[in-house]
C-alpha cells in the first residue's frame, strides 16, 4: 500500500508537473502568436507608410512638372514650399538627395535619387522615416535651419553680406546728398523686400510646427526672429539718416550701430544654444 501510496503521488506530482509544463507552453504560443501579429502589423504600418512617402514624392515631381513646363520654372514661393517639403522627406529617410537650386533639371534628378532611397527602405525603416516627418528636429534641420542661418548672416553688421555695411563702404567717398539719399532708399527698399519678408516667412514656418517642437524650442526660436528683426530695423534706422530727410530720433548713430549688434548677438547666442540641445549643428559652405 505504501508503494501504491507513492506511486499515486508521484503520478499525480508528473501530472501537475505536464501541466505546469502544459500551461508554459500554451503561454508561450500565445506570446509568440502576440509578437507575430504584432511584426505583422508594423509590416503593413511600414508598407502603408512607404505608399505615403512615394505619394509624398510624386506630388511633388508632378508640382515640379507643371511649373516647368508652364515657364521653366518654379515660381520663387512655390519653390521654397516644394524645397522644403522634399528636404523634410530626404532628411527622414537618411537620403543623400536634397534640392537647393530652383532648376526643373536638378529637382528631377534628386526627385528620382529619392523615390529609389525611399523604395529600398524596408518596413521598419519607412515606418520610422514617417513618424521622423514629425520629429522638431527634423523640421528645424530639414526646413528652418539653412534659410535662418542664411537671413542672419546678412543681418549680421559685420559680415560682408550685410546691406548696411556694404551702403556704408560703397558710399564712404560720395559727396552728393542727392546720390547717397537714393542709395540709402534703395537700400532700404531691398531690405524690406527680402530680409523682412524673410523673417516673416521663417516665422510663420515656426508657427506652422509649432506642435512638433517643445514649448521651450518655440521660445527659443520667437525670440530668435524677434532679436533679428530689432536689429535689422536698427539698421533702417541708420540708413534714414542718409536721407535727404528724415526724422532726427536723438540717437546717435554709434549707438543705434551698438544697439543692431547687441540684438543680432543675442539672437546669434540664442540660436547656438537652442541647436546644442537639439544636438544639430550648421555646417557652412565653403
Amino acid at each position: 500500500m505504501k508503494y501504491i501510496k507513492s506511486i499515486t503521488l508521484g503520478l499525480s506530482f508528473l501530472l501537475i508537473l505536464f501541466g505546469l509544463l502544459g500551461c508554459g507552453s500554451e503561454s508561450s504560443t500565445k506570446k509568440t502568436g502576440e509578437a507575430g501579429k504584432i511584426e505583422v502589423d508594423n509590416s503593413v504600418e511600414g508598407d502603408k507608410a512607404k505608399k505615403e512617402l512615394i505619394d509624398k514624392i510624386s506630388l511633388i515631381s508632378e508640382q515640379n512638372k507643371d511649373a516647368t513646363n508652364k515657364v521653366g520654372y518654379l515660381e520663387s514661393e512655390a519653390f521654397i514650399t516644394l524645397k522644403g517639403d522634399f528636404n523634410l522627406i530626404a532628411k527622414a529617410t537618411g537620403s543623400a538627395a536634397i534640392i537647393d537650386m530652383n532648376d526643373g533639371e536638378h529637382i528631377e534628378e534628386n526627385i528620382e535619387l529619392l523615390t529609389k532611397d525611399v523604395n529600398a527602405l524596408s518596413s521598419g525603416e519607412a515606418l520610422k522615416a514617417s513618424k521622423l516627418l514629425n520629429s522638431g528636429k527634423t523640421i528645424y534641420e530639414a526646413v528652418l535651419m539653412e534659410d535662418l542661418h542664411q537671413v542672419m548672416e546678412s543681418i549680421d553688421v559685420s559680415s560682408y553680406d550685410n546691406d548696411l555695411s556694404t551702403f556704408i563702404n560703397l558710399n564712404q567717398d560720395i559727396t552728393s546728398i542727392d546720390e547717397i539719399s537714393n542709395e540709402a532708399n534703395e537700400t532700404e527698399d531691398y531690405i524690406k523686400d527680402y530680409t523682412y519678408k524673410e523673417l516673416d516667412r521663417l516665422g510663420l514656418l515656426i508657427k506652422e510646427h509649432e506642435n512638433q517642437f517643445s514649448s521651450t524650442e518655440i521660445d527659443s526660436l520667437n525670440s530668435v526672429i524677434q532679436n533679428l528683426k530689432s536689429s535689422i530695423q536698427m539698421q533702417v534706422n541708420i540708413l534714414q539718416e542718409f536721407k535727404a530727410f528724415y526724422i532726427d530720433d536723438g540717437l546717435e548713430i554709434e549707438d543705434k550701430l551698438n544697439s543692431a549688434q547687441t540684438d543680432f548677438d543675442d539672437a546669434a547666442n540664442e540660436l547656438e544654444v537652442l541647436e546644442s540641445e537639439m544636438g544639430v549643428e550648421y555646417l557652412e559652405e565653403e
